[in-house]
């Protein structure tokens, strides 16, 4: 079968496998945690099944903390992972969706910077596809109207802004280590904060959240050895050939259960943290290939870092402006691991029609992004060769 690569997903080795089954879980879940407090310089770090389970938690908590009651609206970006919207929706608060910066994927600041704050329990940041939003200026903006801010690093593990990790801003930080990200567990999330009272009512909230059952731990060891074998090129045809799979579908789920991280996964997750600098300097470093490739085509974009960031280039996201060129893009790309990502905006999406409110009914921005965005692969599976080939092909759909 021809050359098939995901769209994202770090090759796992087999002695990190083998570590999985021989370290103590135990001691490989307190080794995680260190290795995360240690790399982020963050003094409480508590894991969960999820990133999605962890942000749920983190705005549980953040809303047991907030004295007057009447703060329950999270702000979050009109074009983002749906998993955020979930989260919040299942921490039983409000969203308000503010609209974002086709240019930069980050907020809209003419729109956000009109909110009335006052009964806004947080604001979330989103620095997809590794790209981080201007963080200091998000955090000074929720301090000064008194309202929390979670720092969604799921996707930006090991990018910095303003020579702070991403992660860091605000009150509290959320990670994931699921497939697709830049570290893999094949499942888990993780809580950061530096903040004493936060960190005691995370814990206390943790204690109340049931472990993983036996079955999902038997999953999860099968997905383990499953991730190894398929993920790598030769092989990955044939999971992304089975349709019930929903490789390369995004689709809203809220029904997700609330647990605490398998344990036995931790060594996988700390193997990966120890070379993360170089995973995430070979992102850069093919991300300035895709620059360097399609610098002088017409009709493209690119999402444009905020100054003062590093980012870390999870996939590498393009815009296209012309819908027939994308179209053409995608079907040339589709074993490339090219991919759309997140197909509608926020206010689009199904499932939340009637339960969000919309900022000045404003979400253009986020509509745009949705129509235009495609994301092209920077994993370690990626070679040079693989991305002149998809440099090619978009300069030849776009020409054409």
């Amino acid at each position: 079968m021809l050359r098939t690569l995901p769209p994202s997903g770090n090759p796992i080795h087999a002695g990190e496998i083998l570590d999985c089954f021989t370290t103590p879980a135990a001691q490989g879940a307190q080794t995680l945690r260190e290795k995360i407090r240690t790399s982020l310089d963050i003094k409480h770090a508590y894991l969960f099944a999820t990133g999605r389970g962890a942000m749920t938690v983190t705005l549980s908590a953040l809303a047991k903390g907030e004295r007057t009651g009447k703060r329950r609206t999270v702000v979050m970006p009109s074009y983002t992972c749906y998993s955020v919207a979930a989260s919040i929706l299942k921490a039983g608060l409000d969203i308000l969706v503010c609209d974002i910066e086709p240019r930069t994927a980050d907020y809209d600041w003419d729109q956000i910077s009109t909110i009335n704050f006052d009964e806004t329990l947080a604001i979330v940041s989103s620095n997809l596809y590794g790209i981080p939003n201007q963080l200091s200026r998000l955090e000074e903006l929720a301090q000064e109207n008194g309202v929390s801010m979670v720092d969604d690093a799921a996707q930006c593990l090991g990018a910095t802004c303003d020579n702070r990790p991403v992660g860091t801003f605000g009150d509290a930080g959320i990670l994931s280590f699921d497939k697709g990200k830049v570290v893999t567990s094949i499942n888990g999330g993780v809580a950061v904060t530096a903040d004493t009272d936060l960190g005691e009512r995370l814990a206390g909230e943790l204690q109340n959240v049931p472990r993983t059952s036996a079955k999902s731990r038997v999953l999860d060891l099968i997905k383990l050895q499953a991730y190894f074998l398929l993920l790598r090129p030769s092989l990955y045809w044939i999971p992304k050939s089975l349709p019930f799979l929903g490789l390369g579908r995004t689709q809203y789920d809220e029904d997700f259960p609330l647990e605490r991280y398998f344990d036995s996964l931790a060594p996988l997750a700390v193997a990966q943290l120890g070379r993360l600098q170089a995973l995430n300097e070979e992102r850069r470093e093919k991300a300035s290939l895709y620059v360097e490739l399609l610098r002088e085509s017409k009709g493209l974009a690119t999402i444009e870092p905020a100054a003062g960031c590093e980012p870390v280039y999870l996939r590498f996201p393009i815009r296209v402006s012309d819908q027939s060129a994308r179209g053409k893009i995608l079907e040339s790309c589709s074993r490339l691991g090219c991919s759309i990502s997140y197909p509608s905006a926020i206010p689009d999406v199904n499932e939340l029609q009637g339960r969000i409110s919309v900022h000045n009914n404003a979400c253009e921005g986020g509509r745009t992004l949705a129509r235009q965005i495609l994301t092209l692969p920077t994993h370690s599976s990626v070679d040079s060769s693989d991305i002149h080939s998809i440099c090619r092909r978009i300069i030849q759909a776009m020409s054409a």
